[in-house]
């Protein structure tokens, strides 16, 4: 039964994968992406630093990014393993979530950011607080303590 869910997973979240591949296929072509191996659920690119990809990460201070089956980490952080763990968690999320994922993503963090706005909370951060990043902190933390 595990495995029929994982593949209606993987079809359900097709349609992310294959919008993305076309922004990947031509920063792979470009080089500033590169492919690096697979996780449980997704396939890991790293990111060049210098390029406008790694830049676009640097600027929003992120290291990481999960869209459709693909896993992309800047090659600065490869390395660390908790963070593949992270984005992982995020490819299954959007396994279950498919084609609403994203809208329940950017839902998610504008709802909490304009709570942040009304109440007055300086030291609230939407991002950090946003069901599917504490999901995945969690999911990474825990693997990262069995492994």
């Amino acid at each position: 039964m595990k495995k029929v869910l994982s593949i209606l997973g993987h079809l359900w979240m097709f349609p992310n994968t294959l919008l993305i591949s076309l922004l990947v296929i031509p920063l792979s072509m470009l080089r500033q992406i590169s492919y690096y191996g697979r996780s449980e659920n997704g396939i890991i690119f790293e990111i060049k630093p210098k390029g406008w990809a790694g830049k676009l990460l640097t600027r929003f201070d992120k290291v990481g990014i999960s869209l459709g089956h693909f896993i992309g980490i800047r090659e600065d952080f490869l390395g660390v393993r908790v963070l593949v763990f992270h984005e992982d968690r995020h490819v299954q999320q959007q396994m279950l979530f498919g084609i609403f994922h994203l809208p329940a993503y950017v839902l998610c963090h504008g709802i909490l950011w304009v709570y942040a706005k009304v109440t007055n909370k300086t030291d609230f951060s939407a991002y950090r607080s946003n069901p599917f990043e504490v999901d995945a902190r969690r999911y990474a933390g825990r693997r990262a303590l069995n492994k």
